[in-house]
């Protein structure tokens, strides 16, 4: 038995094939149709998520900082591997200033012992920077902490940011784009996490403008944002 479809006011007869295309394009719009539309629970999950990156970086850091017991050779291992991503990049940087540069980038840290792959990654994304770019950033995020950046911390921050870095590459288009969401950043809402976190607002800037649900339209998602830092404080009470 062969289907059949209307055209111009005419009955036509379908092939077997065609008729098997007609039923699979019907199909494929009825599903179109009755997809749900993202609802709140879905939103809220992905804010969950980024409550929980938040959270995660919230307890390295304090880890950090109340610790004592850093290991000597893995400070000047990562000094060494910082020393050497930098240079001709930016100004020379004093030896103690480096030093302490280290021992509070938590990123590089896993308890007491530098984690050499992390630190690997984010020197090796240093090394693909120029002076033109890391002052781009450190100007930018200067009118976010309301006093300077230093050159070295503004690297510390790009580096992190993974979607600037694909393939081993400096995307220069998406750097631009990201560093564009700084002067979007509503300055209440970059204070309120940077008290939440115990770090400063150019550090809590980097994280709210490489999260792109927070940017979904171009502007900035407020519902997001105060979603997700209920979470933040739900779980941070928990600690």
């Amino acid at each position: 038995m062969k289907a059949t479809s209307r055209s111009n006011g005419r009955i036509q007869v379908l092939t077997p094939i065609r008729a098997g295309y007609f039923l699979l394009f019907t199909l494929f719009t009825l599903i179109l149709l009755f997809l749900p539309a993202p609802s709140l629970g879905q939103l809220n999950e992905t804010a969950s998520a980024w409550a929980a990156r938040l959270s995660k970086d919230y307890d390295m850091r304090t880890a950090l900082e109340i610790s004592n017991s850093r290991e000597p050779q893995s400070t000047a291992d990562a000094m060494i591997a910082w020393n050497e991503a930098i240079e001709n990049r930016i100004e020379k940087v004093h030896a103690l200033d480096l030093m302490n540069f280290v021992n509070l980038y938590s990123p590089i840290w896993n308890g007491s012992k530098v984690d050499p792959t992390t630190l690997n990654k984010l020197t090796a994304r240093a090394k693909l920077l120029n002076r033109e770019q890391i002052q781009a950033w450190q100007n930018a995020l200067k009118s976010i902490q309301g006093k300077d950046v230093s050159d070295l911390w503004a690297i510390g921050i790009l580096v992190t940011i993974d979607s600037i870095f694909r393939q081993g590459e400096y995307n220069t288009k998406q750097s631009e784009a990201l560093r564009a969401r700084l002067a979007a950043l509503p300055p209440i809402a970059v204070d309120l996490l940077a008290t939440k976190l115990k770090t400063a607002k150019a550090v809590a800037a980097g994280k709210m403008v490489s999260q792109e649900a927070l940017f979904k339209g171009g502007s900035f998602n407020q519902k997001y944002f105060d979603e997700a830092m209920k979470m933040l404080d739900t779980t941070l009470t928990k600690k």
